[in-house]
């Protein structure tokens, strides 16, 4: 494979796999909300709830995020289901990009040690570690062209938003933390 198919094959991987958007950054946390009094507006009763709905939001991206990367889903306004819009629109410039270098992705991405970072009544912050090992990328025919070099557990830092009207979460953004041995 000529040298620049193989870098964009690696970028595509690592971004769409991943859905890394950024460098590796240790971004501030909101100030956390103390478990034991929530106030009386809290949307969380408590850090256990807070964490528990940021999986649950984490289950419903990664699950868009594979269709799309398999190929199987060319509704790309379904990341605006799952993100922010301003992070939607982020997801779905870089799932073109995978598309228009005629690569898909075969597998499921999965993630495990989830922690609370922080939250309050507008925002839920959480690490994970994200696990690609069981994914491939593949090329037009169906040849796999994964870089043997890729990372395939990726510490996280996500944001997510709390939308007020359901106060359901959107994934706002998605950094690697720079605590590598946190995977």
């Amino acid at each position: 494979m000529p040298r620049t198919s193989r870098w964009i094959a690696a970028a595509l991987s690592l971004a769409v796999a991943v859905s890394l958007s950024a460098c590796v950054t240790e971004p501030e946390p909101p100030p956390r909300t103390s478990s034991a009094t929530p106030a009386p507006d809290s949307v969380f009763e408590s850090d256990a709830d807070a964490l528990a709905a940021a999986i649950e939001a984490y289950e419903a991206y990664v699950s868009v995020s594979d269709s799309v990367a398999r190929g199987g889903a060319s509704d790309l306004s379904r990341f605006k289901e799952v993100a922010t819009p301003e992070y939607a629109e982020v997801l779905i410039r870089d799932a073109r990009g995978f598309q228009d270098a005629d690569l898909r992705r075969s597998g499921t991405s999965t993630f495990d040690t989830a922690t609370l970072a922080a939250h309050n009544d507008a925002a839920v912050q959480i690490y994970l570690c994200a696990d690609v090992s069981e994914t491939r990328v593949l090329n037009s025919e169906g040849i796999d062209i994964t870089p043997t070099d890729r990372p395939v557990r990726v510490p996280l830092l996500l944001s997510f938003a709390i939308d007020p009207s359901d106060n359901s979460l959107l994934l706002e953004s998605s950094d690697a933390w720079a605590d590598e041995h946190y995977c």
